[in-house]
């Protein structure tokens, strides 16, 4: 189901990487971001950057990293950031952070791969390619007004692109075209 509501945007610059760390393309995900971050803490100095999930890699004892650990829900995470960082590589299906986070409120920065499954409009989420990710990240990190505005048009595509009741609707209309 649909979150009744968005969460609260974040104001401070605090990106979240969220995701079971057993999974190959989230440690994949994980190593491109770690090794850019000290690039984009130079552009934002007082980003931070939440680690969090099942099987969290261990603390890289970087500046503004902080890895929160295994969460009960991933709201828990998600409450406490201001976009959702996905640098993911190319896998298949529908990416369940994505769409959670974009279901919330949450802003979100990823790749092709990240959105690939979702119909979402380009003003929903930034997606760059992986070249340019860590300056797409710091882009918005530091544009509240943007934030707010990806959060909103995010929110409005999964409620009425991705919603169950919605779809079921959807297949419905479809099953009865066909017969």
């Amino acid at each position: 189901p649909m979150p009744d509501q968005p969460l609260d945007i974040v104001d401070e610059p605090v990106a979240l990487m969220l995701g079971d760390w057993s999974w190959q393309p989230n440690r994949v995900a994980w190593e491109t971001l770690r090794r850019q971050w000290p690039s984009l803490r130079r552009t934002v100095p007082d980003a931070r950057l939440l680690i969090a999930g099942r099987g969290c890699p261990a603390d890289p004892r970087e500046p503004g990293i902080e890895v929160i650990g295994e969460v009960a829900r991933s709201v828990d995470a998600l409450s406490r950031a201001a976009v959702l960082a996905f640098p993911s590589p190319a896998t298949s299906g529908p990416k369940v952070k994505v769409l959670e986070a974009m279901a919330y409120g949450v802003p979100v920065v990823t790749t092709a791969a990240g959105v690939e499954g979702l119909d979402i409009p380009p003003e929903a989420a930034v997606v760059s390619d992986p070249g340019s990710f860590i300056d797409a990240l710091a882009a918005v990190l530091v544009d509240p007004d943007r934030r707010r505005a990806l959060a909103a048009e995010g929110r409005r595509s999964v409620v009425t692109g991705h919603a169950p009741d919605r779809v079921a609707l959807r297949r419905l209309d479809i099953a009865t075209a066909l017969s």
